[in-house]
């Protein structure tokens, strides 16, 4: 009854209070329950469903947390009698609950213990030096704990204390200790290094390795076990700063691996935690270093996949990940290994979990459904989970590689799209663009067209895609189906949708967006109803709940932009009351991401609806013209775009609004900071925007030499490379047409073009054809005006004079 109490909903009002005091002190007095025994790790709590008295107090510990956060338990947790008090106890027993409750209650009270995290960091280091091992052992785990809740405050702040307290701790049995705290040093890595930077790590790489190097031949199950994992978490961390290291600790690893039986499941988790440690150094490193043991690894592993005989073997799922790092490793290399990798693969992500209930064995968790009870094994299901996930791995390493098995993976797939486990639903969505993907791309190379299969692919995916969207309640998974479905339209290519299937796509894509603005609607209700009775946890969890809705929307406007690109006009009828949405959400009462979102989806109505959305711009224009100069970086940069779309495509209606376009994009990009930060995004689709003007709505602008002298003034471009690309494009198309005018008076321009060329050579702003025409160019002022060339020239930084040496030394071609 305790454990249920403690973390309903009873206790989390202030009346409670009192109760909440008497079942933490009563948890914690039932957490000395603990006897000494020769060996006690975490793994060794576990006594099924026989808790003991220590195990409900330590579970009852994290559900009051989670229930009532940090604000209503901390001040009964830190109060003498609670935490303090246990820590000045002189039995050990005492000690170690009152550590092993911070770890407990960290999560749950996240924030009150964040505001107090050095007295407590400081106050857990005292008892590395604790005379009892348990006790040093809760004090690893609490640091762990506080590792993982922290990150990476704790690494930032702490790292040098941590490291250099963990390292001594590995050498904890040498000094007549304990080998369980020598493990847990190694484990408590495992946390701590995840939040690390590489730059700071380095500064301790040797010494950590070489004490881990050390502890993975100690002849310790838990030691080695964790101390393999750590390598691995470091090798993570340092990237290819751990190839100094590679050549000292991998030949150990792998005569570990191909030496150590695999009989018992002991044996089989220090084997798949060597083959994990191992292929996690290979992507580390890299193909470079990795690369000739890869093969070798490949074999040894491939035979011990063959060699498993048992379904319950835990090796079959480390195999799998370990397959997926060297593919990460080898990239298109891999693919001669795939006939021995998807077949086994397929098989595992086709079995089936559900078992008959007269075949009941103990690996098996029981559900129910509306027919009565089922079976799980929960065995199988993982495995399943891990395989799915593994699909997707080689699809994106691989691409076109994989086509052999794109068929069969099809039809595996496409049903596990309305699977009940979240992963698998996940997975499934993620993995049909990319089989799309991947067809598409092997048919071309091969010469074939990829029109009949696509047909088919639809056909066989969009229904139950759909389908699977519209009931769809975890928002993280409908946000990857959302993304799954824009992704096939944009792979699939334009008008690729059937009358029907767009039909049912809006339908469905409506009724998502409505009941997504509906759901926000009755939350604001609710919580300005519940507005006095909520603290700030409370708070902060409905601020949570909306990002999460958020990305939903940010998803779904995504998804829509992309059926807009591929369907055009042909879809426009169709999207009239979902539009209607988006132009309501253009008002200011509602929030700058919400009239973000509103106005990206209507830069595609703009940019690719033709005609059709000619009557729309009388609406929206003077919403656009208020927010290119609204404060929020990113309202300002959709609603820059979509200006600069309106220039191109929307003709005389656009002309009336040339001069005050005009005004307010050189207001922004004139603006104080406004080429610092984010801000430097939407000052570049401002300038791009008004090249725009010049090109397409010339008769508007007036004095267009004096325009271009202006917009010339703007530049360079710095922040947005794609948007770069399409400037220094449009600038060399005025400079080919009428360079004169471009230059200005006395050539007064004449710099700020060289500059602001000779700077995007070499980035992603420039690709291969307008650096050609820039080497043209270049080529032609120096011939054409040479002394004024070479006083800008002699004005240049050292890298742009290296540059535009380099270029003038290059012909361009014709």
């Amino acid at each position: 009854m305790l454990r249920s109490l403690v973390g309903s909903e009873m206790c989390i009002r202030d009346r409670m209070k009192d109760l909440v005091e008497r079942v933490f002190a009563i948890s914690l007095a039932w957490m000395l329950e603990l006897e000494e025994s020769e060996t006690w790790t975490a793994a060794d709590n576990d006594n099924g469903d026989d808790a003991s008295g220590y195990e409900v107090g330590l579970a009852n510990m994290d559900r009051m947390a989670m229930a009532i956060g940090g604000k209503t338990l901390l001040p009964f947790a830190f109060a003498q009698t609670g935490i303090p008090g246990y820590l000045q106890d002189p039995r050990w027993q005492a000690r170690h609950a009152a550590l092993m409750t911070i770890s407990q209650i960290s999560e749950g009270c996240k924030k009150a213990i964040g505001q107090q995290l050095g007295q407590i960091v400081e106050m857990v280091f005292k008892y590395f030096q604790d005379p009892h091992p348990r006790v040093r052992y809760a004090a690893i785990n609490c640091i762990g704990q506080i590792a993982s809740d922290f990150s990476p405050a704790l690494q930032q702040g702490y790292h040098q204390q941590v490291i250099t307290a963990l390292v001594t701790a590995m050498d904890d049995f040498n000094k007549g200790g304990s080998r369980e705290v020598q493990g847990h040093a190694a484990s408590c890595i495992i946390n701590f290094v995840e939040g690390m930077q590489r730059e700071v790590m380095l500064n301790y790489a040797s010494g950590v390795l070489m004490k881990l190097l050390e502890l993975v031949q100690v002849e310790h199950h838990y030691v080695r076990e964790q101390s393999l994992t750590a390598l691995a978490a470091m090798a993570d961390c340092l990237g290819d700063g751990f190839a100094p290291f590679y050549d000292q600790i991998m030949p150990g690893l792998k005569n570990m691996f191909a030496n150590l039986p695999s009989e018992t499941r002991e044996q089989q988790g220090i084997r798949c935690r060597a083959m994990e440690c191992i292929t996690v150094i290979g992507v580390a490193v890299g193909k470079s270093k990795f690369g000739p043991d890869a093969d070798q690894m490949m074999k040894a592993i491939h035979a011990s996949h063959q060699a498993i005989i048992s379904t319950d073997d835990t090796q079959a799922s480390y195999i799998q990940h370990a397959y997926s790092r060297i593919c990460r490793v080898l990239g298109a290399d891999f693919v001669p290994y795939l006939a021995h990798v998807i077949p086994t693969l397929l098989e595992s992500a086709a079995q089936d979990e559900i078992q008959d209930f007269d075949d009941l064995d103990l690996n098996a968790a029981q559900d129910e459904d509306d027919d009565g009870s089922i079976n799980i094994r929960t065995s199988i299901l993982e495995e399943k989970i891990t395989a799915c996930g593994m699909i997707c791995c080689y699809l994106e390493v691989l691409g076109e590689g994989y086509a052999p098995y794109v068929n069969q993976s099809l039809e595996l797939l496409v049903p596990y799209v309305e699977h009940y486990a979240d992963e698998i639903r996940e997975a499934a969505c993620t993995a049909l663009p990319l089989l799309l993907d991947s067809a598409i791309k092997a048919l071309g190379t091969n010469g074939q067209d990829h029109r009949p299969f696509l047909l088919e692919f639809l056909n066989k995916v969009l229904d139950p895609l759909v389908e699977a969207i519209k009931d769809e309640e975890v928002e993280e998974v409908l946000q990857q189906q959302l993304q799954a479905l824009g992704d096939i339209f944009q792979k699939a290519g334009e008008n690729c949708l059937s009358a029907a299937h767009q039909e049912t796509i809006v339908v469905a894509l409506h009724t998502i967006l409505s009941g997504a603005i509906d759901q926000r609607k009755a939350r604001a209700e609710r919580n300005k109803e519940d507005a006095e009775d909520l603290d700030e946890e409370c708070m902060e969890s409905q601020q949570e709940q909306e990002q999460q809705e958020a990305d939903t929307l940010l998803m779904y406007m995504q998804c829509i932009g992309e059926l807009i690109k591929v369907q055009k006009q042909r879809v426009l009828p169709l999207l009239e009351k979902t539009l209607a949405i988006f132009l309501e959400m253009l008002r200011p009462e509602y929030s700058a991401p919400d009239r973000r979102l509103a106005v990206l989806v209507l830069d595609d109505v703009i940019e690719f609806g033709g005609e059709m959305m000619l009557p729309m711009l009388p609406m929206i224009i003077p919403y656009f013209l208020q927010y290119v100069e609204d404060p929020d970086d990113g309202l300002r940069q959709a609603s820059a775009y979509g200006i600069g779309q309106m220039a191109q495509h929307g003709g005389p209606q656009i002309a009336a609004q040339t001069r005050p376009f005009l005004d307010a994009l050189s207001r922004v990009i004139l603006a104080p900071n406004s080429r610092e930060g984010l801000a430097v995004h939407a000052t570049d689709n401002c300038i791009s925007a008004f090249g725009k003007f010049l090109q397409f709505q010339t008769a508007a602008v007036g004095e267009l030499g004096a325009a271009l002298n202006t917009w010339v003034g703007f530049l360079p471009v710095t922040g947005d490379l794609e948007e770069g690309k399409a400037i220094y494009n449009r600038l060399l198309m005025f400079c080919e047409q009428d360079l004169n005018m471009v230059l200005g008076p006395q050539a007064a321009n004449l710099s700020r073009v060289m500059v602001a060329l000779t700077d995007a050579v070499g980035t992603q702003a420039v690709d291969v054809a307008l650096t050609q025409r820039i080497l043209r160019l270049m080529h032609g002022l120096s011939a054409q005006m040479p002394d004024a060339f070479k006083a800008v020239a002699g004005q240049m930084n050292q890298n742009q004079a290296a540059k535009l040496q380099e270029m003038l030394s290059h012909p361009p071609s014709p």
